[in-house]
């Protein structure tokens, strides 16, 4: 394992054990498995609500609103995860992983906010992978996704940057 050493305010250094990557990987594919499970049981469930509601105008907004109901426990899952389970989510905690700050200790809500925000390269590469099936079927759509991709990759570049 590779060590980080962070010297603190008070002229000590601190070495923290960096989790090996293979570890990692695998609490990000329990993550993302989570979030593909949800999806499919929120789909299913999100075509069935909508084929009882009938095709009027309130119906379209509900439609909207449903929709975002779906999606949003999606994208907030690891903030809320992060927050309320002390820097861990399900396949954190599985593997035994824990977010930390540079001190060790318990990151700032704003910390967890910003590992959120840089985490948008984990949806360019799901997004990637899922449109490439559709370059020859929809050409358009996936030149839309690559750029979606590409916006998100920019904004990650520049929150790294800053």
């Amino acid at each position: 394992m590779s060590l980080i050493r962070v010297s603190t305010s008070f002229n000590l250094e601190i070495d923290f054990e960096a989790p090996a990557f293979h570890r990692r990987l695998f609490a990000w594919a329990i993550d993302l498995t989570v979030l593909v499970f949800y999806m499919l049981i929120a789909n299913k469930l999100l075509s069935f609500l909508q084929g009882t509601m009938g095709r009027s105008d309130d119906a379209a907004y509900n439609n909207w609103a449903l929709g975002l109901a779906v999606l949003l426990p999606f994208f907030l899952y690891h903030p809320v995860c992060e927050i309320s389970m002390n820097g861990r989510s399900i396949g954190k905690r599985l593997m035994n992983l824990q977010v930390v700050n540079e001190n060790g200790g318990k990151p700032a809500i704003s910390q967890y906010i910003i590992r959120w925000l840089i985490r948008t390269s984990d949806y360019t590469v799901l997004i990637i992978i899922v449109y490439s099936g559709y370059l020859a079927v929809y050409p358009t759509q996936f030149v839309s996704a690559i750029g979606g991709s590409l916006l998100l990759l920019l904004a990650d570049i520049i929150l790294v940057n800053s």
